[in-house]
C-alpha cells in the first residue's frame, strides 16, 4: 500500500518542461531586458553558456534599447554625485527611472557596448572601466600627465580590427594625447603628439579646457569642439592621426552644436531665431556634410496645455538625438529654466520633456550590457564588442 500511494503521489508531481531547443531559447531571451537575462544566466549550466556567449551578447545588446544616464552634483561641497537610469515609456513621450544597482558611483565620462569608463572622486583620483549590470571593473594606471581629471577630455573606445578597448585623454595641448590599451602587456600609456604644432597654430587662448568629445563611425572617430568656427579636430582611433574636419557653413557663436546623429557626425546650427538646421557628416575622409533636414517654428506642432508657450528656439539648446518611435527624437535643454523639450523629427511635434533634472546634468546614451570578465584576458580575447 505504502509504495502505491508513493507511485500515486510522484505521479502527480509537476515534471519540469523538456528542454527547449537553442534556437527557441535564444528567441526568447533576444526579447528579455539585460537586467533579466543577468540573473537568468545562473539558472543552468546550459543557459549560462547561452547568455555568456560573445555573439548572444553582442547580439542582445544591439537589440536593447537606449536610455539615459544622468549624473547630478548633489552636494556642493563634497562634490558628490547623484546617478540615475532613466528610460522612455512605451509612448516614448515621458522618462521613467529605471534601478541602476548601484548607489554610488564616480563621474561617468564615456560608455561603449554597455562598459563605462569612469572618473574615481575618492582621492586616488584614478580611472576605471566597468559594467554597472555585472559589477565587472578594471582600475587604470595613472596617466603620465598626472591630470586630475576635472578639466580634460576622456573616451572609451573598442577597435574592432584589433579586437581591443582603448581610453584616449587629452589634458593639455602641449603634453600630447595619451591612449591606453586595455590589457597591453607594458600596462602603460602612450604619449602622441596634439593636432597643433604649437601656440601660433591653434585657435584657441590658455583659458581654454578640453572637454570629452563626440564619439561617432562605430566610435572609431572622436570630435572636440576647439573653440573655433572654421573647423573641429576629429581623431581616428584606429590609425592615431588627427585631421581638421571644417564646419558645414558658417555660424555666430553659440548658434551651432556638435551632436551625433545616426553613429555619423552631425552639427545642428540655429540658423534664425525661427529655424534650427541639421547637417550631417556622411563623408569623414572627404569631409562631406549634408544638410539632413531643417525645422522652423511655423511648420511644428507644439503640444501644451498653453497654446501660446511655444518657446524661443532663441533659448533652446540641443543636448542630443536619440533613434525612438521609428524615426529621431531631438532633446533640447532651456537656458533659463529647468524646462526640456523633445522634438519629434519625423512627425514634427514638440512637447515638453518631464521626468528630467533641473540642475545641469552630465548626460550620456547608455545600454545595459551583459559583458563580464574573471580576468582581464577575458575582456580583453574578444571578437566583438
Amino acid at each position: 500500500m505504502g509504495n502505491r500511494r508513493t507511485r500515486k503521489e510522484n505521479k502527480n508531481e509537476i515534471q519540469p518542461p523538456p528542454d527547449l531547443p537553442e534556437s527557441v531559447l535564444k528567441e526568447i531571451f533576444a526579447r528579455l531586458p539585460q537586467e533579466c537575462l543577468a540573473e537568468l544566466r545562473y539558472v543552468c549550466k546550459c543557459w549560462h553558456q547561452l547568455i555568456s556567449w560573445n555573439r548572444f551578447v553582442a547580439d542582445s545588446f544591439h537589440k536593447s534599447s537606449p536610455g539615459l544616464l544622468v549624473q547630478v552634483v548633489s552636494s556642493c561641497r563634497t562634490k558628490s554625485l547623484k546617478t540615475k537610469l532613466l528610460e522612455f515609456d512605451s509612448e516614448g513621450i515621458r522618462f521613467r527611472h529605471k534601478p541602476l544597482g548601484m548607489s554610488r558611483m564616480g563621474k561617468a565620462r564615456s560608455n561603449c557596448n554597455g562598459l563605462l569608463l569612469v572618473n574615481d572622486m575618492n582621492e586616488k583620483k584614478s580611472l576605471v572601466v566597468m559594467n554597472v549590470l555585472t559589477k565587472c571593473y578594471l582600475t587604470l594606471p595613472h596617466c603620465p600627465s598626472h591630470c586630475p581629471h576635472r578639466s580634460c577630455g576622456l573616451a572609451l573606445v573598442f577597435n574592432p580590427h584589433e579586437k581591443v578597448y582603448r581610453v584616449v585623454h587629452v589634458y593639455n595641448a602641449d603634453f600630447g594625447f595619451e591612449i591606453f590599451t586595455l590589457g597591453c602587456s607594458e600596462n602603460e600609456w602612450k604619449v602622441i603628439p596634439g593636432p597643433f604644432s604649437g601656440p601660433h597654430d591653434r585657435p584657441f587662448d590658455e583659458m581654454f579646457r578640453w572637454s570629452d568629445p563626440l564619439s561617432t563611425n562605430g566610435q572609431l572617430i572622436l570630435h572636440w569642439d576647439v573653440a573655433s568656427r572654421k573647423y573641429l579636430i576629429s581623431f581616428d582611433t584606429c590609425e592615431e592621426r588627427f585631421k581638421r574636419t571644417k564646419f558645414p557653413c558658417s555660424f555666430d557663436k553659440g548658434t551651432g552644436t556638435l551632436l551625433e546623429k545616426g553613429g555619423n557626425l552631425s552639427f545642428v546650427h540655429r540658423s534664425s531665431s525661427t529655424q534650427f538646421d541639421v547637417w550631417v557628416l556622411e563623408g569623414f575622409e572627404d569631409g562631406v556634410w549634408n544638410k539632413s533636414f531643417c525645422f522652423k517654428t511655423e511648420s511644428m506642432s507644439y503640444m501644451s496645455p498653453n497654446i501660446n508657450a511655444l518657446p524661443s528656439f532663441e533659448n533652446l539648446v540641443p543636448a542630443l538625438f536619440i533613434s525612438l518611435r521609428d524615426g529621431e527624437v531631438m532633446i533640447f535643454q532651456h537656458k533659463s529654466s529647468p524646462c526640456w523639450y523633445l522634438y519629434e523629427t519625423k512627425h514634427r511635434v514638440l512637447r515638453k520633456l518631464p521626468g528630467m533634472p533641473t540642475k545641469n546634468p552630465k548626460l550620456l546614451t547608455y545600454k545595459s550590457s551583459l559583458i563580464s570578465w574573471k580576468n582581464k584576458e577575458e575582456l580583453f580575447a574578444r571578437e566583438i564588442i
